[in-house]
């Protein structure tokens, strides 16, 4: 065999293939999550740590009771 059939890209392995789609598939839900979502208004979030100032502490706490 010479080395040209060794590296023949017809021929591309189960793995590459799987890899391939792996890539498409996470860059695909990655821009359609980016457009699809919200923006994120940084001015509008409540305080995480409000020592002091009078107000309470709920935000950036996302186990917390509701």
């Amino acid at each position: 065999m010479t080395a040209s059939e060794h590296a023949s890209p017809s021929k591309r392995s189960p793995m590459m293939v799987l890899k391939i789609i792996f890539w498409v598939a996470l860059v695909g839900f990655l821009s359609w999550d980016w457009l699809a979502s919200p923006t994120v208004d940084l001015r509008n979030e409540p305080p995480v740590i409000a020592a002091g100032s009078g107000q309470a502490p709920t935000g950036g706490h996302c186990s917390m009771a509701k």
